[in-house]
């Protein structure tokens, strides 16, 4: 879905703010069936690497746990709400991170998966992502969502979303081209 908002245009767009548990997680571009690659390009990387190129700056909040109320033990509940929210409302654009990863979901029985054992019980985000994109909706005007996982999700925040699913080891810098309108829709011209 995009109202508009994207591609983003390098020249306007001074600071971006990257939130979400999946911003710099690996196991959000592996998914569950997977080699290991001797380099990964998370979604934050990627974004990283392109705004540098064009003098843009970038701001990074985990902005909370992939599924837990807390990122640390020993924090209050919803520790990270409140820096996301504060660069959100100085960012430019805001690229929320969320979705699932191969420990949140899998196939029945799935051994490694300890959360959902295999089988998802909706097709909602975790609440502490909800939380998070309530938030970040109510911190700014331009938010692009971006999701990462292997299986539908129902994600209602953003004026753009963008599905990722688990795009591998390169994923961050392929987000970063698309955001910024250097993937077209190739296929347009495929007949």
């Amino acid at each position: 879905e995009n109202d508009g908002i994207l591609p983003l245009n390098a020249e306007q767009v001074k600071t971006i703010a990257v939130i979400g548990p999946n911003a710099d997680s690996v196991m959000a571009l592996e998914g569950n069936y997977n080699g290991t690659s001797s380099r990964y390009v998370t979604f934050l990387n990627g974004i990283r690497t392109y705004a540098a190129k064009h003098g843009i700056r970038v701001l990074y909040s985990l902005g909370s746990h992939l599924f837990k109320d807390r990122t640390s033990g020993l924090a209050q509940a919803d520790d990270r709400l409140a820096e996301a929210a504060m660069y959100a409302e100085i960012a430019d654009v805001t690229i929320a991170c969320v979705g699932l990863d191969a420990g949140l979901e899998g196939e029945e029985g799935d051994t490694g998966n300890e959360y959902f054992s295999g089988d998802k019980n909706d097709l909602l985000i975790p609440e502490s992502q909800r939380k998070l994109l309530k938030t970040l909706r109510e911190s700014t005007d331009h938010l692009v969502t971006v999701i990462a996982a292997g299986s539908s999700l129902n994600v209602q925040e953003g004026n753009a979303k963008v599905f990722a699913w688990y795009p591998g080891q390169a994923g961050g810098t392929a987000l970063a081209k698309l955001l910024f309108g250097e993937l077209v829709n190739q296929s347009a011209h495929v007949q």
